[in-house]
């Protein structure tokens, strides 16, 4: 099969600068591919550190060579396919009820999310996305109406600061015809794109929707002041964090402002979201589901020190769920059995590195193919005594088509779009054969528990 480009154009723009980017990058790669071969070694990846051989590795991989295998030495296909998501509960599990999770990757301000591209978006799979108990995504950009609106660029060859719309979220919620999410996490690489009044103006907006957050606080009272969701009597706690603020920090005189921690950085202290996840057993949570906004983005698989990263969050703080997302494209999902430190018992988490891009439409045609998760928590008795589980683990990977000529962006469920992929535009048919082949070899593998 023909591999499809890393990189293709919107714009005409993007037709004639492309093809030369790719170039430039194609003879560095050649230059450095004894470094560059496999993903580079706890490469941080945050804007204000990784200086300029960083971001041109990072130019590579978005331009001419996405990384399509694990870090040296480990084999991370392998490793992906071997794990079983079979949830099934233990033998003496008495069930009291359940609740459904659904939850989408990144919202991103790209130019194509507008009323006229958009309009028919969700019709075909709104009514599923948006039909579960709880409903969460990563919201990736500010949303401040009092200001212009500052869309992704179609190149990524400068400073990228963004602000979305008003009339930009209704179509990441559901383009008004769903109930739309329930909670969204802020904690990113952009949450600070428009400075601490867009963060808190973004925080006003959501809550004028009635829409819970995680991840930033404009208090320090606030500090832990994160969501507990309760459906049919099970309270769910969602936490958010992220690796980066891309150029901008927290004010000295707010640390608290969004929950920025070094995440990949190998060893970065991990106090907060244990003592968060602390408090959200403490205040009744069954379930904690942690988003984690870091990893490095365009390439397969997570780096090693990222799986290291999510293994430690579960032996030492304890969630239930870590959603991954800022890879762009998505990576695969994971069991990982550790102790309960405050039952002692052995518990099954659930982690998927990254749900990549869910909302948005770069030039980058790994991030064309998203997944939304469907999960099935499940609260209950086992041997007297209570007992939670996360029960059922369900992927549906979608297709971002974009036909030109109809100038419209619609989702559509990958097998079906397979199955009439001679009917859409000759540029949209390769990509879509190799965008399936990318998920059957990378995110399924043998996992038995996906669709």
């Amino acid at each position: 099969m023909k591999k499809p480009k890393a990189a293709k154009g919107v714009t005409w723009v993007g037709y004639l600068t492309i093809p030369i980017l790719a170039a430039i990058y194609r003879f560095l790669g050649w230059l450095h591919w004894g470094k560059w071969k496999f993903p580079v070694r706890d490469f941080e990846e945050d804007p204000r550190s990784m200086g300029a051989h960083g971001v041109i590795y990072l130019g590579y991989k978005y331009y001419q060579n996405p990384h399509n295998t694990g870090s040296k030495g480990f084999d991370a296909e392998t490793y992906f396919a071997e794990q079983d998501l079979d949830f099934h509960m233990p033998e003496g599990f008495v069930a009291i009820n359940s609740i459904t999770l659904h939850a989408g990757g990144d919202l991103m301000p790209y130019k194509l999310i507008n009323a006229n591209t958009a309009k028919h978006l969700w019709d075909e799979v709104g009514k599923d996305f948006f039909g579960a108990d709880i409903v969460t995504a990563n919201l990736e950009t500010p949303i401040v109406t009092s200001k212009k609106q500052q869309a992704v660029p179609e190149m990524m060859l400068y400073h990228m600061y963004f602000n979305g719309s008003e009339e930009m979220f209704n179509i990441f919620n559901g383009n008004g015809n769903y109930s739309g999410f329930d909670v969204l996490s802020v904690a990113n690489n952009h949450s600070l794109d428009m400075g601490e009044t867009g963060l808190a103006d973004t925080l006003a907006f959501l809550d004028e929707k009635k829409i819970a957050h995680c991840g930033a606080a404009l208090t320090e009272t606030d500090l832990h002041s994160f969501p507990i969701l309760e459906r049919n009597g099970i309270r769910t706690a969602f936490l958010s964090y992220t690796y980066s603020l891309n150029r901008e920090i927290n004010p000295k005189h707010k640390p608290w402002l969004t929950n920025h921690l070094p995440l990949n950085t190998p060893g970065c202290d991990l106090t907060l979201l244990k003592e968060q996840c602390r408090l959200a057993k403490e205040r009744g949570a069954a379930f904690t589901a942690i988003s984690l906004h870091c990893g490095n983005a365009y390439q397969a698989y997570p780096s090693s020190h990222i799986v290291d990263l999510f293994h430690r969050v579960f032996d030492e703080c304890g969630p239930d769920i870590i959603l991954g997302s800022h890879p762009h494209n998505i990576q695969p999902m994971e069991t990982y059995t550790f102790a309960d430190q405050s039952t002692g018992r052995q518990k099954k988490g659930f982690a998927i590195y990254s749900l990549g891009d869910f909302v948005a439409y770069d030039i980058f045609t790994w991030g064309h193919l998203p997944v939304y998760l469907k999960l099935k928590l499940s609260i209950g008795l086992l041997n007297g005594q209570p007992y939670s589980q996360l029960e059922q683990v369900e992927a549906v990977p979608l297709y971002a088509s974009f036909d030109k000529e109809k100038m419209e962006l619609r989702f559509k469920h990958l097998t079906e779009a397979l199955s009439k992929v001679e009917n859409l535009p000759r540029r949209n048919q390769n990509e879509l054969k190799g965008l399936a082949h990318f998920y059957q070899k990378h995110f399924v593998g043998n996992l038995n528990a996906t669709s």
